[in-house]
């Protein structure tokens, strides 16, 4: 950059650069018109020295305002603002998140293991129906039987009683 600086106080080289023509471009093969333009421009000495000074004018501009972008583009990648703010927030926010994340898992974890006894209970109950259930069975199975027998005994208590209304037999019974 500095040597960039350095040149803009040097005089430019002088060169005399010839008229652009299309004989010029002979030499690499391209196929020459018939037709002839006149490219050359002539600037008197005063004109190109304006020339020459308003062209290293724009240039010194256009440098400084490049140098200028190069600084803060290089200050804007050494730049961590963004990354502490980033980092700022997520130290302030994330105990918080943390703590309650914990809270969480604790008590999933505690409902887990009454799940499971939960669970342990269910079985027992399960159990116990089923043997309710056999029980319940057996007992009607018995309880028809006496049904019959109770039946069978109702009948013979009906029986005795028309006999003792019976006048014929009334010392029998």
């Amino acid at each position: 950059l500095q040597l960039a600086a350095l040149q803009l106080e040097q005089e430019p080289p002088t060169t005399t650069v010839p008229p652009t023509t299309i004989e010029a471009h002979a030499a690499t093969g391209a196929e020459e018109s018939d037709r002839k333009f006149e490219n050359t421009v002539t600037f008197s000495a005063e004109q190109c020295e304006e020339e020459r000074a308003a062209l290293e004018e724009q240039w010194r501009k256009s440098f400084l305002v490049i140098e200028d972008l190069v600084e803060e583009t290089g200050a804007a990648c050494h730049d961590t603002t963004c990354e502490d703010a980033v980092e700022e927030e997520r130290a302030t926010t994330m105990p918080p998140l943390n703590n309650e994340r914990a809270e969480r898992i604790e008590t999933v974890r505690k409902a887990q293991i009454e799940l499971v006894n939960e669970k342990e209970k269910l079985q027992d109950l399960e159990s116990a129906l089923s043997k309710l259930d056999q029980v319940t069975k057996e007992t009607e199975e018995t309880c028809q039987n006496e049904e019959l027998g109770s039946e069978y005994l109702e009948a013979v208590r009906t029986l005795v009683k028309s006999m003792k209304n019976c006048p014929g037999l009334t010392g029998a019974v």
